[in-house]
């Protein structure tokens, strides 16, 4: 949507027609929504002040963007354009996946820049791990 690939690299978004503009919003909403959960009516339960405690959101939100933008130092402009980034599970994807890339770039074998948001997150494990543990043929990245 942004014009330069999805990662926060590239070039502004601008839209220029109506269609566009409807077209870029309801992509973000439905972002944010699979961001934070799988379920429309769930989304709006949790933002619901009566049953729940926008806080609590508040507080998954940030732990998350706090990692990225200070443990992987990802810039801020990312997350507006990769809202998925809040949904993934700090646990079993965000951390494990940006300790490999941790690694792989302490001995050097991806250089200096961490790889775009996308490429760390948002590929299958499969595809995770053969395009970054397998291919090093690294115990420790492994385990």
């Amino acid at each position: 949507m942004d014009g330069g690939g999805g990662d926060g690299g590239g070039a502004a978004y601008n839209p220029h027609t109506v269609e566009e503009v409807y077209r870029d919003f309801k992509g973000r909403r439905n972002g944010m929504i699979k961001a934070l959960t799988t379920d429309v009516q769930e989304f709006y339960r949790l933002c619901d002040t009566g049953e729940c405690y926008p806080s609590e959101i508040c507080l998954l939100v940030k732990e998350k963007i706090e990692f990225a933008l200070n443990q992987m130092n990802w810039p801020l402009k990312v997350v507006p354009l990769f809202p998925q980034l809040l949904g993934y599970s700090m646990e079993k994807r965000i951390v494990p996946r940006c300790n490999v890339i941790k690694a792989l770039i302490a001995k050097g074998l991806l250089g200096s820049e961490s790889p775009s948001i996308p490429c760390v997150l948002a590929y299958t494990n499969e595809a995770f791990l053969k395009r970054y543990v397998m291919k090093h043929d690294d115990k420790q990245l492994v385990t």
